[in-house]
Formats: C-alpha cells, sequence, structure tokens
C-alpha cells in the first residue's frame, strides 16, 4: 500500500501541468500511471478512489502536485485512507 502512495506522488509530479483545474487529459494520464504498478480490478478501483479524493481536495493537478509533495507519508496514508491504500 505505501508503494501505491508513494507512485500517486509520482504520478502528479509527472503529470503536472500549469493547469487551473483537472482536464480529461490529466485524469486519463493518473489513472494510466497509477495502474501501471498493477492493473488489478483492486488496484483500479483504488487509484480512481485516489483521483476522486485529490480532484475534491484540489482544484488542479497542480495545486495537488505542490500539496502532496509536502505532505509526510502519514499525512498521505490519511488523506487517501478510504481508498485502502
Amino acid at each position: 500500500m505505501k508503494k501505491i502512495a508513494l507512485f500517486i506522488i509520482l504520478i502528479i509530479s509527472i503529470s503536472s501541468c500549469k493547469k487551473s483545474e483537472w482536464s480529461q487529459a490529466d485524469k486519463d494520464q493518473f489513472m494510466r500511471d497509477c495502474v501501471a504498478v498493477d492493473n488489478s480490478d483492486d488496484t483500479k478501483d483504488r487509484c480512481e478512489c485516489g483521483l476522486n479524493i485529490l480532484m475534491e481536495k484540489y482544484s488542479s493537478m497542480e495545486e495537488a502536485q505542490k500539496a502532496t509533495q509536502e505532505m509526510s507519508q502519514e499525512e498521505l496514508e490519511k488523506l487517501l485512507q478510504d481508498c485502502s491504500f
């Protein structure tokens, strides 16, 4: 689970562009990168859940990137706890 949480930080870092909202391309890229770790249905569900939480909390991919880079591992796990990360 820690691997996936760390991978989400990496995905956000790589996928981020200076945008003011979550584009469909941002969402698609996040999901592609996230399931690249493990393409199981369980991982897909976790990745989708994580994306939804990030989109609810942050108005853009850039904002999510900045916030998650400043979080500790424990803070990130707490943020994504409902997704079983």
